[in-house]
């Protein structure tokens, strides 16, 4: 790509959402479906700060400046993600759903036991960091599947879905696809022709991850919302979306 058509630089865009009047079942006659989606809220501001905080350990070895000019833009959207969804959360607890001790264990087990900062012993540090990074890149890809699932899913439009909430996931989702490549490219600035191998590990660790954290979250909202009774732990029904 010559330098008169590179993509411009990534910013981030802050932006407030006035959830006051945003229903629990923001999509009408179907908790289950919001609740399947509001669970994002849980992990978003987290997981978030963790990705920042491995890519502020990884500008360390970077040297390129568009790269490292990528990576300042890509932390300044997580940083307004992880503020916005924390108002998801405020907003989920003004309905009744409490959300620390959920928020509190991810925190935990993203820093202590998923991607702690010390690598293992023996572990060189700049290896410990491409895998960390790794997690990275991996999740990104997946969070820009559901960036483009929201942007183009017209039934929730059809379905009269809250206007503020949806206006919230599309705003998130575009920036997801805008910065999905970053970790990636800094992924490749540390390993080098080991980068692909490298994200496959990251994905086989962050994909199941991510499914267990969303299930696990969705089913702890809906039994505190109880509008199913008390049900066992639920299977993702995603056509309920």
């Amino acid at each position: 790509m010559s330098p008169a058509t590179k993509a411009p630089p990534l910013r981030a865009r802050p932006a407030r959402f006035d959830l006051s009047r945003t229903p629990l079942h923001w999509i009408p006659g179907d908790p289950y479906a919001s609740h399947l989606i509001n669970v994002l809220s849980l992990i978003v501001p987290v997981g978030e700060r963790w990705f920042m905080n491995i890519l502020r350990d990884a500008k360390a070895y970077v040297d390129d400046e568009r790269l490292a000019e990528d990576v300042r833009g890509f932390m300044g959207q997580e940083s307004s993600h992880s503020r916005v969804h924390e108002a998801v959360l405020a907003y989920m607890r003004a309905h009744g759903i409490e959300t620390e001790a959920f928020v509190a264990r991810l925190e935990w087990f993203l820093n202590e036991v998923l991607g702690p900062k010390q690598p293992p012993p023996g572990v060189p540090e700049r290896w410990w960091i491409a895998y960390r990074v790794a997690l990275v890149s991996a999740a990104e890809q997946l969070t820009a599947v559901l960036g483009n699932w929201v942007l183009d899913n017209g039934t929730l439009d059809e379905d009269e879905a809250d206007p503020v909430m949806l206006d919230l996931l599309r705003w998130h989702g575009a920036e997801e696809i805008e910065h999905c490549a970053v970790a990636f490219d800094l992924l490749g600035a540390l390993a080098g022709p080991w980068a692909y191998p490298v994200r496959a590990l990251g994905m086989s660790v962050s994909a199941p991850v991510l499914i267990g954290l969303w299930h696990l979250g969705l089913y702890g909202t809906v039994q505190q919302d109880g509008s199913y009774g008390r049900m066992p732990l639920p299977v993702f029904d995603f056509e309920a979306c």
